[in-house]
């Protein structure tokens, strides 16, 4: 018999799977892990920040803690771009120890998704420590940002063992899993979690408000003093924020001393720090009656560039005690 030939396969061959197609089963990312990644994207992120600086410093000191603005635009981007498709949902912390970002559907982000995701994350971190004195509103929402944000953000990471979600998370509909985990089978997050979230931080608000209280009742004057104090220091022109602190040093070889420090963050580069010093000094003197009654006064000036995940900061310290400043400049300036 003629040889027949045989009929040709016409099966469909294997197409890999795109990198983002979903993949089967969930196993969130462990807690240990997942901030590990956390450490290693901040320190690359301060290794760019002292990059930038080196070349802008001149520029940066000028501009004080409003080089933050360059943390807020990188932070974002750094995290946003390579948390997205874009990356692989891996930031170089989460590739090192093999995380990645999804969203809850088991796909890899838009890069405008991330972004907003990034920029929740980022929010509390940025605005931390901001050193200049906003109004009333604005300095609440911020406090509801870093306090808020920042604390249930890391509350759900750590506390969350279901999916491991925090509010950035479950805001955007991500999730954070081992590369090779997808999201079939998901749990939900438990929502007692955000009753025990609230009912702590009422806690802790309550509290500092007691403690507050109580301050203020056993302090009175000097409390109100030191305010008003600080408050008429923060607009002077030359500086971009002043922070003074009273408190008594215990010593074992002598009688506890009572210390003023004014810590002032100056405006540009200064030829003489120490007529700054001076002149703050005598500031406190004029607007903190008890300040004449301390055993030294302390006045820190210090010169800082800040772009947010990486600052550098230089200081002079000048101590001297209260009639010793007032006698090297002929006495305070204004009424005492």
């Amino acid at each position: 018999m003629p040889d027949v030939p045989e009929p040709a396969d016409e099966s469909i061959p294997a197409v890999a799977a795109p990198d983002d197609a979903p993949l089967p089963g969930f196993r969130r990312a462990g807690r240990w892990r997942r901030l590990l990644a956390i450490v290693i994207d901040l320190l690359v992120l301060a290794a760019i920040g002292g990059l930038v600086m080196i070349p802008l410093w001149r520029i940066l000191v000028g501009w004080g803690p409003y080089g933050r603005v360059f943390g807020f635009v990188l932070m974002p981007l750094y995290l946003g771009l390579l948390g997205s498709r874009i990356g692989g949902g891996q930031t170089v912390g989460k590739r090192l120890v093999g995380l990645r970002v999804i969203g809850v559907d088991g796909r890899l982000l838009s890069p405008a998704r991330s972004w907003l995701r990034a920029t929740l994350v980022s929010l509390p971190y940025l605005l931390n420590k901001w050193p200049l004195v906003p109004g009333p509103v604005v300095a609440f929402l911020m406090g509801l940002l870093i306090f808020g944000l920042g604390g249930s953000i890391l509350y759900f990471m750590l506390a969350n063992r279901r999916t491991g979600q925090a509010p950035h998370d479950l805001l955007t509909g991500t999730v954070v899993v081992p590369v090779g985990v997808g999201t079939e089978g998901m749990p939900r997050v438990w929502r007692g979690h955000w009753g025990i979230f609230l009912g702590v931080a009422a806690g802790i608000a309550a509290l500092g408000t007691g403690v507050g209280y109580m301050l203020q009742s056993k302090l009175g004057t000097t409390m109100g003093d030191l305010q008003v104090a600080w408050l008429e220091m923060q607009r002077r022109p030359d500086v971009f924020s002043v922070a003074i602190n009273h408190k008594t040093v215990y010593r074992t070889a002598s009688a506890p001393a009572q210390i003023l420090t004014l810590t002032v963050w100056t405006r540009g580069r200064l030829d003489d720090h120490q007529v700054l010093a001076r002149e703050v000094a005598l500031d406190a003197l004029r607007l903190y009656p008890p300040a004449r009654k301390v055993d030294a006064i302390h006045v820190v000036v210090t010169q800082a560039a800040d772009v947010g995940v990486f600052s550098w900061r230089w200081s002079m310290r000048y101590g001297r005690p209260p009639a010793l400043w007032e006698s090297e400049t002929g006495g305070p300036s204004g009424p005492p």
